[in-house]
């Protein structure tokens, strides 16, 4: 089901970092051997995350599917103006 709406439309999504013109190969068939392509050079930088400038401490409104019903949001998010921290046992890069 494709979900389009308030809640969605204004979100950033992978769907805009896809180049159609870049041709994907077709997958392996099983139990092929898989060469991993070399690691780019010079290793990318991390980019810091932005902080959320849409609304907070709303809850959201229910989507919209694509024949027009209503569907309830998700209640079980939380956003916060910052992206969460690591857990303190996780190593850091």
């Amino acid at each position: 089901m494709e979900i389009v709406g308030p809640g969605t439309a204004t979100a950033a999504h992978a769907l805009e970092f896809v180049d159609p013109t870049v041709y994907r190969a077709v997958p392996p068939q099983p139990g092929s051997v898989i060469t991993q392509p070399s690691p780019p050079t010079p290793t990318p930088t991390p980019q810091e995350t932005e902080p959320w400038l849409g609304p907070v401490n709303l809850p959201m409104s229910d989507l919209v599917t694509l024949d027009g019903s209503a569907l309830p949001a998700p209640t079980d998010g939380i956003v916060h103006f910052e992206a969460p921290s690591l857990p303190k046992h996780l190593p850091r890069s």
